[in-house]
C-alpha cells in the first residue's frame, strides 16, 4: 500500500512549480475524489483549448458516474482502464462539440481552423469531431451505382 502523503503548501507549489516547467506533459487533468464530492484538477501550463478537453474529459467521467480507481499500482506505475478512458474521450469531445453543432458548423462550411476557434478546441478536436459525426460527409456529394 502507498503511504498516505498530503503535501503542506510548500509541497503544492512545488508540485505546480514542476508541472509548469519540467513537466507539462506529466499530468492534463484529473478528478480528485473526497467521501462523494470530485474535485477537478486541471494543468494550467496547457493551452486553453488542450485544458477544455482535458475538464470536459474529466466532466464527461464524472457525468458517466465513473467510480474511484487508484492512479498508481503499487510499484508507482500508473493505473488505466482503456474502456473507461475511451467512454470519456467520447463524451468530453462531445461536450466540446455536439452532433448538431458539428453538422451545423459544416452547413456553413466553416474550417477546421474556424470550428476550434469557434467551440475553443483544438483544430485536432475540431476534425476529429467533423469526421466522428459524420459531418463533413453529409456535404459529400452521394455518388450513384
Amino acid at each position: 500500500m502507498l503511504p498516505d502523503v498530503t503535501p503542506g503548501i510548500d509541497g503544492i507549489a512545488d508540485a505546480v512549480a514542476y508541472l509548469h516547467r519540467a513537466e507539462q506533459g506529466a499530468l492534463s487533468a484529473v478528478t480528485v475524489f473526497c467521501g462523494t464530492a470530485r474535485a477537478i484538477v486541471n494543468n494550467d501550463a496547457h493551452s486553453p483549448a488542450r485544458q477544455a478537453s482535458n475538464l470536459s474529459h474529466e466532466l464527461a467521467h464524472g457525468l458517466l458516474l465513473h467510480p474511484p480507481t487508484p492512479a498508481l499500482d503499487l510499484r508507482g506505475c500508473r493505473l488505466w482502464n482503456q474502456d473507461i478512458e475511451d467512454e470519456a474521450d467520447w463524451l468530453g469531445a462531445t461536450l466540446l462539440i455536439p452532433g448538431p453543432a458539428a453538422r451545423a458548423a459544416a452547413r456553413r462550411r466553416l474550417s477546421h481552423e474556424q470550428i476550434a476557434d469557434k467551440f475553443g478546441c483544438s483544430i485536432e478536436m475540431a476534425r476529429w469531431r467533423m469526421n466522428m459525426t459524420g459531418a463533413l460527409r453529409m456535404l459529400t456529394p452521394r455518388t450513384r451505382a
